[in-house]
């Protein structure tokens, strides 16, 4: 009884201080990823995110707006090229770097929807 009694006050305290795996916050710069493809982030104090996020020869989406959910830890955003294809991606931080995947586009004929991309920041 004792133990449960611990591991439910150890679990109350992570809930209540934010400390869950899904608290690693999106950081602020440049990244790449092992093919040439590029991601480029910044947000304000409002937590809006801009994103610059270019595929090696496929496409480049610049100025995308995205939004952080704390809960879930996703940096989700949506953008037009400038031929008005369109992008939806979700951006996790897997420590070491970020993992973006590709949930909806115009360009499954070069990768699919589904598709992850892992970028290092540089």
């Amino acid at each position: 009884m004792k133990k449960l009694f611990t591991i439910t006050i150890v679990l109350l305290i992570s809930i209540l201080t934010g400390c869950d795996s899904n608290n690693k916050t999106i950081e602020d710069g440049c990244y790449k990823d092992n093919m040439g493809s590029g991601l480029i982030i910044s947000h304000n104090e409002d937590n809006q995110y801009l994103i610059d996020f270019g595929v090696y020869k496929v496409t480049r989406f610049e100025t995308a707006v995205g939004e952080y959910d704390t809960a879930t830890g996703i940096l989700h955003f949506t953008a037009n090229n400038y031929d008005g294809k369109s992008v939806s991606a979700n951006i996790i931080n897997k420590d070491e770097h970020l993992l973006v995947t590709i949930t909806d586009w115009e360009f499954e004929d070069f990768l699919p929807n589904g598709t992850e991309l892992d970028f290092y920041k540089q």
